[in-house]
């Protein structure tokens, strides 16, 4: 017999991840920047990145790499984070949170030159 109040605390938990600023700065660097890439340049959107959960544990990471993409956020990132702001007042908390994330994803160098997230192969070299 399935336990109905055990999937119900399991579904609650994935929702609560989609709602998390760390999601939401995850899919802005890999979906959103993909598809303007794919609109401006006609690049294919399936490159492939790290995963949610090593994003994560590497954003939580307190140090700043040397990495030689290394930078401060794109125009792009900063001007979509606004977007949210000016349209989502509402979850101003949130999004600001995603800005801070983005900052740092930028400054640790998990951001290649077409403003999306580098894969783990990438960050392991």
């Amino acid at each position: 017999m399935i336990n109905i109040s055990s999937k119900s605390a399991a579904m609650q938990r994935s929702i609560s991840v989609f709602k998390s600023p760390e999601y939401k700065a995850y899919t802005q660097l890999t979906i959103v920047a993909r598809v303007k890439q794919n609109v401006e340049n006609g690049k294919k959107l399936g490159q492939s990145s790290m995963s949610f959960d090593e994003f994560k544990k590497i954003i939580a990471d307190c140090k700043i790499t040397s990495n030689s993409n290394s930078r401060k956020i794109s125009r792009f990132h900063s001007e979509h984070i606004q977007t949210q702001l000016r349209f989502r007042p509402d979850e101003s908390n949130l999004y600001e949170n995603v800005a801070r994330i983005i900052e740092k994803a930028y400054e640790k160098g998990l951001v290649n030159e077409d403003e999306t997230l580098i894969s783990s192969a990438e960050w392991r070299a």
